[in-house]
């Protein structure tokens, strides 16, 4: 085996081992965060988490759609509608072609995978692309408007792993698909 052989190896070896510690290192972080998921904080991260369910975040996109079109801002209207629509079908067809298991057993019957986060995908895009265009509509409270959107995405999102729904690794991959979405929409016009 020639110098390049063994390099080749070596290189492979370690990457084994960083992904076994990223794996590793997402266990142990999901179990700290599941601590919050206790009693009595466990019915805060449930109201915390729902906003993410499609039962929510699809009705609250009507909602900001009829709001934002009512103030005559039809193509961020458009793009909200987008945005939802664009989040749903992220969110299906990642659960339909990734199959992970959850960290734990919940009470209820959940046969959909882990990976993504659906609910942090959510709390990215859909309430992102509404805070971007109400803070447009009303340009004077736009900070306040997206520091209370990255305080709720980030609640939405982390909710699902100290509830034991989801790894880390879960949420911080739905953060990062619902930013794709968001910039996508954003660029529709929001």
């Amino acid at each position: 085996m020639n110098q390049s052989g063994r390099s080749d190896c070596v290189e492979i070896s370690c990457l084994g081992y960083l992904l076994r510690l990223g794996a590793d290192c997402d266990r142990k972080l999901t179990e700290v965060l599941q601590c919050f998921g206790r009693p009595p904080l466990g019915w805060l991260m449930r109201c915390a988490g729902a906003p993410g369910a499609p039962r929510i975040f699809i009705p609250a996109a009507a909602l900001f759609t009829l709001f934002i079109g009512a103030q005559q801002r039809y193509r961020a209207a458009l793009a909200m509608v987008a945005c939802a629509l664009l989040t749903l079908g992220c969110i299906h067809l990642s659960k339909a072609g990734i199959y992970r298991a959850r960290p734990r057993a919940t009470n209820q019957i959940d046969r959909s995978t882990s990976f993504p986060s659906g609910h942090a995908i959510a709390g990215v895009s859909v309430y992102g692309a509404a805070a971007i265009a109400i803070g447009q509509i009303y340009p004077d409270i736009k900070e306040p408007i997206l520091f209370m959107f990255v305080i709720g995405a980030l609640l939405i999102g982390l909710s699902r792993a100290c509830l034991g729904f989801h790894w880390l690794s879960d949420v911080l991959a739905g953060f990062a698909v619902g930013a794709l979405i968001l910039v996508l929409c954003t660029a529709l016009g929001v």
